[in-house]
C-alpha cells in the first residue's frame, strides 16, 4: 500500500515537473520565417535585432540565406539585467543591418512563422543623371 502511495506521488511530482517545465518554455516568443532585403533573400551574415520600444530585446546572425530566426525571451523581474517582452501588447520592431523590416511582430508566447520585408527607401535608389534631371524641374 505504501509503495502505491509513494508511487502515486512520484508519478504526480513528475507530471507537475513536466508540465511547469513546458509552461517556461513556452514563455519565450519563437519567430522564424523568409526574409527578404530589396526584393532579395537576406545574405548569411547579415545580422538581426529585435527591438521593443527603445530596448533590444535580442540579437542575432543568419546562418540561411532568404531566412530567419529569433527568440525573444520574456522579461524576469527577478534579472534586472535581462531583456524581453512583459506583455503579448509588446510589438518587436526587427532591424536587419540597421534597417527595419515589416511588419512588426506582436509579443506572443510560443512559435510562429512571420515572413518579413526590408524595402529599399527613395534614399536608399540611386538616382540616375535623367532622374536628376527631371527632379530639378519638379
Amino acid at each position: 500500500m505504501r509503495r502505491a502511495i509513494g508511487f502515486i506521488l512520484l508519478a504526480a511530482a513528475v507530471m507537475t515537473a513536466t508540465v511547469s517545465a513546458g509552461f517556461f518554455l513556452e514563455d519565450d516568443c519563437e519567430v522564424r520565417g523568409a526574409l527578404r532585403v530589396d526584393g532579395s533573400p537576406v545574405t548569411v551574415g547579415a545580422e538581426l535585432a529585435a527591438v521593443i520600444g527603445t530596448d533590444e530585446v535580442a540579437r542575432t546572425v543568419v546562418s540561411q540565406a532568404g531566412l530567419y530566426a529569433l527568440i525573444v525571451h520574456r522579461y524576469d523581474s527577478t534579472k534586472p539585467e535581462s531583456r524581453g517582452y512583459r506583455s503579448e501588447d509588446d510589438m518587436i520592431t526587427v532591424y536587419v543591418d540597421g534597417r527595419k523590416a515589416e511588419p512588426s511582430i506582436r509579443a506572443e508566447s510560443g512559435q510562429r512563422n512571420v515572413d518579413l520585408v526590408v524595402k529599399a527607401t527613395p534614399l536608399d535608389v540611386k538616382q540616375t543623371t535623367w532622374g536628376k534631371i527631371k527632379a530639378l524641374f519638379k
